[in-house]
């Protein structure tokens, strides 16, 4: 998914109007991609990624290779089932 996703998730992060915000969430946010070009562009933000508890190893590892772990966390639960994660903006992209 990171692969395929990368460039949308630049786009977002240079096109949205980020500044306006301070908190984040990824919903599905699989390896974490998206939040961590988010993060790497905006270094005012704090967030994460929610997914399916198991995905948790897969995205700390990811976040922390990229020397996010202090401001990006990883949310477990399932979009059909649990709250979403509260955060100021919520994204919402390859779960639609």
């Amino acid at each position: 998914m990171t692969g395929v996703s990368l460039p949308t998730a630049r786009a977002l992060a240079q096109r949205f109007p980020w500044a306006d915000y301070r908190s984040f969430v990824d919903i599905g946010t699989a390896q974490g991609g998206l939040p961590v070009e988010i993060a790497r562009a905006h270094p005012h933000l704090t967030g994460g990624g929610f997914d399916l508890p198991p995905v948790r190893p897969v995205f700390e590892d990811y976040v922390a290779r990229h020397g996010l772990g202090d401001r990006l966390r990883f949310f477990p639960g399932s979009f059909f089932e649990d709250p979403l994660p509260d955060a100021e903006v919520l994204v919402m992209g390859h779960i639609l």
